[in-house]
């Protein structure tokens, strides 16, 4: 008898994880941070290769909205910046990119797998959101001024690139320790208490 998804240990694995990693990056994000550093892109990418693209793209999407607002009530607005700027789509769809890539990245078990994809998963978030900001007007709108708006936002690269690769590691590593600690317990207690 095939185990359904909702009894099969590795996915309520996955989707535990998923979910546990949304909650620590809303609450990473609202809380005094290195910027940057939160379990944001590694909880996407994730969640897309472990416990499916709608699960992780709708708590990406769920968790960048509901610390954004809370972000905006306590401290945006009394500096006077409006809940949504030019620069915010920019940053929702290089956050995408994590759940993109974890999608291509799927069930492969070796640690290259998801380390690629989280470099390249911070790289493309580096590189659109900054282009978002250079076309923003926040730097001059030539050459010069985009190159000076990349340099300026390298420290927040490699942040966000130390911050993935961590947490990263703790998700899916972890995982795998999960699924084979379930995996070798399936067979006790899958066998019978009495043979008599």
């Amino acid at each position: 008898m095939v185990p359904s998804e909702r009894s099969n240990p590795t996915v309520r694995w996955a989707r535990w994880l998923t979910s546990a990693g949304y909650v620590a990056s809303f609450v990473a994000r609202i809380l005094p941070h290195v910027w940057n550093v939160t379990p944001l892109g590694a909880t996407a990418t994730f969640g897309a290769a472990r416990a499916g693209l709608g699960r992780a793209l709708a708590g990406l999407l769920l968790t960048m909205a509901a610390s954004d607002a809370v972000l905006w009530v306590t401290q945006y607005r009394a500096a006077g910046f409006p809940p949504v700027t030019a620069v915010t789509p920019f940053v929702y769809v290089g956050l995408v990119g994590y759940v993109v890539l974890g999608r291509l990245l799927g069930r492969r078990a070796s640690l290259l797998g998801p380390a690629s994809a989280l470099v390249a998963g911070s790289t493309w978030f580096f590189v659109v959101s900054n282009f978002g900001v250079w076309l923003a007007g926040y730097y001059p709108r030539t050459v010069a001024g985009l190159v000076a708006c990349y340099a300026a936002a390298l420290p927040f690269w490699r942040n966000m690139l130390m911050g993935d690769l961590f947490f990263g590691l703790i998700l899916f590593q972890g995982y795998a320790w999960l699924t084979r600690s379930a995996v070798a317990r399936a067979p006790e207690q899958a066998a019978p208490l009495n043979n008599s």
